[in-house]
């Protein structure tokens, strides 16, 4: 029973479990509940198929430089166990910090005691941060490794990674990163900070679909939402589909296989013909209606990459769908660029000129169509969805209301 409950042990591990990922977790098991790679048979094709999908995922996501080398454990503890006490040999020396768990520090207590390694540990300032000479200061020519903490889960202090992760390159020592707290809220890249082994929970993060759609139903709003068909045929998506549709969101095409209808260099120019365009739509169609979404409740629908022509938008009116884009006039749509791109925009940014538009415009931002993405990747460490409540926020307290596509268009 959890009625007036009041939980805080979120630091050891959320509670309670997002309801998407609770769904997922039953239907994964329901539909694909077999051993993965020890048979040939359909069902354990499809479930190895699911679990390498899912390192390359988690190895984007964290600039890992091998996907085969991404290793499902039972838990972070576990993970850390598995590194120590498998990379360890015997007369080794390990440093780690003042500040790790005791996933960390149990494990290198029993090497110790066993007679197996030395350790030390590298103290913390006043303000709880590990100095990098600290950790260069202990490092013997018998160190094998560097154990640390991410983010301190009593002082939630993020330790200088980078410049840790230098003492060790220097010295040629791995260094062995505990992300549990961390890990999906503060980026980390593998390869540019040097890390061998990287150990983390999946149960403390979510992602931003799920903060879009929590922001919506705390304030009881609607919205649009275009997806692809490549996407609604991921499994790992399904909850966040079924979601927006139970909680009454629009939801439409964006085409099937996210085409490029049309040249970059010269609009004009249409990349598809007539019958590609409706194989793409249909097929993107078929999706959506797995998901209980009728073809007569499909009206509009927005081409992939906001991109299109003449032709495209009287090809799809023909199969009674009107085409629709974004309202320009504010940056919103550029929050799909990561920091490395020439043209990244910052959320920061993207709120001002959208408020800023508000203020400036004759009708402000009545009527206006405000495109979002779901997600942007890994490459953008900067995620629009972490301030997409203050937005809804501001723009409430200015008097609008957030409406579907087909409200607004009626």
């Amino acid at each position: 029973m959890t009625d007036g409950l009041v939980y805080l042990d979120n630091a050891a591990t959320t509670f309670p479990k997002p309801p998407g990922v609770l769904r997922e977790m039953v239907e994964t098991y329901a539909r694909l509940g077999v051993s993965p790679g020890r048979g040939s048979h359909d069902l354990a094709m499809q479930a190895d198929d699911l679990v390498s999908r899912t390192r390359a995922l988690v190895a984007r996501f964290f600039g890992a430089p091998d996907p085969e080398r991404v290793v499902f454990g039972a838990n972070a503890t576990d993970a850390l166990n598995t590194v120590i006490q498998g990379l360890v040999r015997p007369g080794d020396h390990v440093v780690a910090t003042r500040l790790e768990h005791n996933s960390v520090l149990r494990p290198l207590h029993h090497l110790a005691e066993s007679g197996v390694i030395t350790y030390d540990l590298a103290p913390f300032d006043g303000r709880g941060f590990v100095d990098p000479d600290a950790v260069a200061a202990l490092i013997r020519p018998k160190t094998r490794a560097v154990v640390m903490t991410h983010a301190s889960n009593v002082l939630g202090t993020i330790q200088p990674l980078a410049a840790i992760g230098r003492v060790c390159a220097d010295h040629g020592i791995p260094i062995i990163v505990d992300a549990a707290q961390g890990a999906g809220q503060v980026p980390i890249d593998m390869t540019e900070l040097g890390i061998a082994a990287l150990a983390f929970t999946g149960h403390e993060f979510a992602e931003g679909a799920t903060t879009i759609l929590d922001e919506l139903a705390r304030r009881r709003a609607r919205a649009s939402f275009f997806l692809t068909g490549d996407f609604l045929r991921r499994p790992e998506f399904a909850p966040i589909v079924r979601r927006i549709v139970a909680e009454g969101h629009y939801l439409g095409p964006h085409s099937d296989k996210h085409l490029l209808y049309c040249a970059w260099e010269s609009r004009a120019k249409t990349l598809v013909t007539r019958d590609e365009l409706r194989h793409d739509l249909e097929d993107n169609l078929q999706e959506l209606a797995r998901f209980g979404v009728a073809r007569e409740q499909t009206r509009y629908w927005l081409p992939a990459y906001e991109w299109y022509n003449a032709d495209i938008t009287s090809w799809s009116a023909a199969l009674g769908l009107t085409l629709i884009n974004f309202t320009p006039g504010t940056r919103s749509n550029a929050d799909y660029t990561g920091e490395r791109d020439p043209n990244f925009v910052s959320s920061r940014v993207i709120v001002d000129s959208i408020l800023g538009r508000e203020e400036r415009g004759p009708d402000g931002l009545n009527g206006f169509l405000l495109l979002l993405h779901i997600g942007a990747g890994p490459g953008r460490t900067d995620p629009m969805h972490a301030r997409f409540g203050e937005l809804l926020d501001r723009l409430a307290d200015r008097g609008y209301r957030f409406v579907r596509v087909d409200e607004l268009l009626r």
